[in-house]
């Protein structure tokens, strides 16, 4: 076994030859939220090792100044991106094995897309907003209300996931317009939650 970058032990594995298994639990594990890695890992940094690609708006890489993407995104693009991003997420284990609870489900039917909408903005400004939130990493449970789950499922349930999953880096604030694009991608979870799991 060999030490790779972030940590993580994986086998010798020549290219083109070999088991992908080592280099795929890598990967899921290194796709999990810092906190639950944390737990779970008895050996490995929870971060992971490699760059994070974010996909441009032609479906090609940005540069190193992606931390601009969301706040450069237009209206009318925001969309297709939200799109994008969750076929990305699709291709996480981690990240596609979430779902929300019949008490979430009925809990968003109930009070509408407005109000989840809102709660969205304001759980995202004040649990991941701030450049250095406190208990980074564990902020965001599991359960108790859709935009937590969908949170997760998205990857914007921590600083550390927002960077892996959508560049913006840590250690300055959220601005209004990441906030909001990435509230868009958590309803368009939860939208497509409820419509996959009919009353």
């Amino acid at each position: 076994m060999s030490r790779s970058k972030g940590g993580v032990e994986s086998a010798g594995v020549t290219p083109g030859g070999g088991s992908a298994e080592p280099a795929e639990a890598g990967r899921a594990q290194a796709d999990r939220c810092p906190g639950a890695v944390r737990r779970e890992s008895t050996s490995g940094s929870p971060e992971g090792a490699g760059p994070v690609e974010v996909m441009g708006a032609a479906g090609g890489h940005w540069s190193s100044s992606r931390d601009q993407v969301l706040d450069n995104l237009p209206d009318r693009e925001v969309p297709a991106w939200c799109s994008r991003t969750l076929g990305r997420l699709s291709h996480s284990r981690f990240r596609s094995g979430f779902s929300l609870n019949a008490k979430d489900r009925s809990y968003a039917r109930a009070k509408g897309r407005a109000v989840i909408d809102r709660h969205a903005h304001e759980l995202l400004a004040k649990r991941v907003g701030p450049a250095l939130p406190p208990k980074d990493g564990r902020q965001t449970p599991y359960r108790g209300h859709p935009v937590f789950t969908a949170q997760h499922a998205t990857g914007t349930c921590c600083r550390g996931c927002i960077e892996r999953w959508h560049g913006i880096p840590k250690g300055r604030p959220l601005t209004d317009r990441e906030v909001d694009r990435l509230a868009a991608l958590v309803m368009a979870w939860i939208e497509r939650d409820l419509k996959d799991h009919p009353a």
